[in-house]
């Protein structure tokens, strides 16, 4: 009788382990199909946390992009500036060395031109012809370069007009989230 009490103790014991690890079994899926939608949304949440964090880089990115773009168009701007000043005083320069230029040689085709005038004419003429072609190849490289920095001046605002609408996009993006 001892054991057979004993028995069915243990099998009561074993009818309650088993009857608890069944509510825990069944506990357990009830929370898992209730978790689903909370787990999915908790993922849904990180994935946006992440895309944010993302597009946020970006556009930091872009800003300091931007800014140097900036930088450098106003670097060439100065510079462009500065070239066309110079080639203004060129021309002028140049302007007036040939007026002079020309009031020598007509000094010189004038009848009454004396022999001992005549040679320093001659000279002073030169001098101004040679003048003249230095400043002639002078304002050709000004010139040059002048293109040559509008031709940069415009390959840098294309891409500051790159990077501007690559900022545009990120914006037209978080506005839909």
């Amino acid at each position: 009788m001892a054991t057979s009490k004993f028995l069915r103790r243990i099998l009561i014991a074993a009818a309650v382990v088993a009857i608890g690890g069944m509510a825990i079994v069944a506990a357990q899926s009830a929370s898992n199909a209730a978790g689903d939608p909370l787990l999915q949304e908790v993922r849904a949440l990180r994935a946006d946390v992440n895309h944010a964090a993302s597009t946020g880089i970006r556009a930091q990115l872009l800003i300091a992009r931007l800014q140097s773009q900036e930088q450098r168009i106003n670097v060439l701007s100065g510079q462009l500036t500065d070239l066309r000043r110079q080639l203004t005083t060129q021309r002028s320069g140049r302007a007036d060395m040939a007026s002079q230029l020309n009031q020598c040689e007509q000094t010189l085709a004038a009848p009454a031109v004396v022999n001992d005038h005549l040679a320093s004419l001659q000279n002073e003429c030169r001098a101004l012809a040679r003048t003249i072609r230095q400043a002639d190849q002078e304002q050709q490289q000004l010139e040059a370069q002048e293109t040559e920095v509008v031709n940069q001046l415009a390959t840098e605002q294309s891409r500051w007009v790159d990077f501007n609408s690559r900022l545009d996009e990120i914006e037209r993006q978080l506005t839909i989230r």
